[in-house]
C-alpha cells in the first residue's frame, strides 16, 4: 500500500515522491508531510488519508481551496492519474507506489538549518528561472536519506550583458512563475531579449486548454508577434503606454504538443527584427482540464464571484477571491460545447476586476513608498501587510513585489 506525488506544475515539476503511510498532510508549516513555502498555502491545507478502501484526497478548509483536476473539493475518492493543485503547485497521485516515506519541504530557513548535499536534478532546455524570480528547491528526506533536488537556476547568459549594460535574458526560461518578470529591448526590464525574442516552454497535457497571459507595451500594432511551436498564432494589441490593460490569449488545441519528451514553445518576438522599443510583463499560462467542464460548478462560481466583487469594500481579500472565483468560473464554462451566456460576463468582469486589483497594488505600493522615504517605518510596513492581507494567492504578482520590498526596507530600517 503507498501512493506517489509527482509534481507536474509548478517548482520542482518533473520530481516524484513515494509515501508509505496511510495518511499524509500537506501545508506550509513544517508539521506536515508535505511541506510548501507558498502564500497561497495554508498552514494545514490538504490531506490524502487512505480509508481502508481508497486514497481520499481533502481539504482541510484552507483559505484557497484544494482542486481535483481543476476543479475545487471538500473531500473526493483519488485515482491514478488524478491532479492535485495546492497553491501554486499541481501534483498526479498515482497509487501503490513503493519505496520509502517521503517528506517533501521546499528551501527556507529549515533548509539553513539543517543543510545537506545538493545534486543538480535533469532539467529541459527551457528551465532556466526568469530573474527575480525566487529560485526555491524541493527537499525530500526519508528512512535516513536527507538529499536535495536542485532546480536548474539562472543559465550563464543571464550573466553576460548588452550593449547598454543590462543583464541579456537566457534563450529559454520556464513560463511557470514568472508572472513578476518583465522583458523586452530597449525597456526597463528585468532582461533585454535578443533580437530574435524570448523563448517560453511548457509541457503540455492531454485534454487540458492552455490560456495565454500577457501584458505588452510600448508596442506598435503588426510589430510584436506571439509563436506557439513556431506557428504565429496572434499580435500583441498596439499600446504605446506603460501601464496596458492584461491580455488573454487562447492557445489553439491543435498546436500543442503532449508527452514528456515533447516541449512546447511561446516566442515573444519582434517581426522587424530591429531595435524597436517593446515590452513584456505578466506572462503566466494558465491550464484548463476540459474533462473538469460543469455548468452547475461555472454558474456558482460566477455567482460567487459577482458576490464578493459586490462586497470588495467589506474585506480586503474579497477583491482577489472574487477576481479568483470568476477565472475558476472560466475554466468550467471553457470545456463546454456550448457556452453559456455567464461565460463572457466572467471573462470580462475578471478583466474589469484585473484592472482595479493594479491600480490598488500600484496605490499601496506607492504610499508604502512615500512612507519610507519620510521615515515612517512603521506605516510602511502596515501598508505591505494590508496587500499581503489583499492579494491572499500569488496569482497577481503585487503580493510577491510586497513582500520582497518588505523584507528589504526592514532590513533598512533596522539599520537607521
Amino acid at each position: 500500500m503507498g501512493f506517489k506525488l509527482t509534481i507536474e506544475q509548478g517548482k520542482g515539476r518533473g520530481q516524484s515522491f513515494d509515501f508509505d503511510a496511510e495518511q499524509v498532510t500537506i501545508g506550509r508549516t513544517e508539521d506536515n508531510d508535505v511541506v510548501l513555502y507558498d502564500g497561497g498555502v495554508s498552514r494545514q491545507h490538504a490531506r490524502i488519508a487512505f480509508d481502508g478502501t481508497h486514497w481520499v484526497l481533502s481539504d482541510l478548509n484552507s483559505a484557497n481551496g484544494t482542486t481535483l483536476n481543476g476543479a475545487k473539493i471538500a473531500s473526493e475518492v483519488l485515482e491514478g492519474g488524478d491532479h492535485v493543485g495546492i497553491g501554486q503547485a499541481v501534483f498526479r497521485f498515482d497509487a501503490a507506489a513503493t519505496g520509502a516515506s517521503t517528506r517533501i519541504v521546499s528551501l527556507s530557513e529549515a533548509e539553513k538549518r539543517a543543510p545537506a548535499k545538493a545534486a543538480a536534478a535533469p532539467s529541459p532546455a527551457w528551465a532556466a528561472k526568469a530573474p527575480g524570480v525566487d529560485p526555491r528547491l524541493i527537499r525530500y528526506a526519508g528512512m535516513g536519506l536527507v538529499g536535495i533536488v536542485a532546480i536548474v537556476l539562472v543559465a550563464v547568459a543571464f550573466r553576460a550583458k548588452n550593449d547598454n549594460g543590462l543583464k541579456a535574458c537566457p534563450s529559454d526560461i520556464d513560463i511557470h512563475g514568472v508572472s513578476g518578470f518583465v522583458f523586452g529591448r530597449g525597456v526597463d526590464a528585468d532582461c533585454q531579449a535578443a533580437a530574435k525574442g524570448l523563448r517560453f516552454g511548457f509541457q503540455g497535457t492531454a485534454n487540458t486548454r492552455y490560456l495565454l497571459h500577457y501584458a505588452a507595451f510600448f508596442v506598435n500594432g503588426d510589430e510584436l508577434e506571439i509563436l506557439v511551436n513556431g506557428q504565429r498564432v496572434a499580435y500583441a494589441p498596439a499600446a504605446p503606454q506603460r501601464q496596458t490593460d492584461p491580455q488573454i490569449l487562447t492557445i489553439p488545441d491543435n498546436l500543442v504538443k503532449f508527452g514528456k519528451d515533447n516541449a512546447n514553445s511561446v516566442v515573444f518576438r519582434d517581426k522587424k527584427g530591429s531595435d524597436a522599443q517593446w515590452g513584456v510583463e505578466r506572462v503566466d499560462l494558465e491550464s484548463i482540464p476540459l474533462a473538469a467542464a460543469s455548468l452547475e460548478k461555472g454558474t456558482r462560481a460566477y455567482e460567487l464571484g459577482k458576490n464578493l466583487y459586490n462586497n470588495k469594500n467589506v474585506a480586503a481579500p474579497n477583491l482577489y477571491n472574487a477576481w479568483m472565483e470568476l477565472r475558476d468560473a472560466r475554466a468550467y464554462f471553457e470545456g463546454l460545447a456550448q457556452k453559456p451566456t455567464d461565460y463572457q460576463m466572467a471573462i470580462d468582469l475578471s478583466a474589469r476586476i484585473e484592472k482595479e486589483l493594479d491600480k490598488l497594488c500600484k496605490r499601496e505600493l506607492f504610499a508604502a513608498k512615500q512612507d519610507m522615504m519620510y521615515g515612517r517605518f512603521e506605516q510602511a510596513q502596515e501598508a505591505y501587510q494590508f496587500i499581503l492581507e489583499a492579494f491572499p494567492g500569488d496569482a497577481h504578482p503585487c503580493r510577491q513585489r510586497a513582500q520582497e520590498k518588505m523584507n528589504v526596507e526592514r532590513r533598512l530600517a533596522t539599520q537607521q
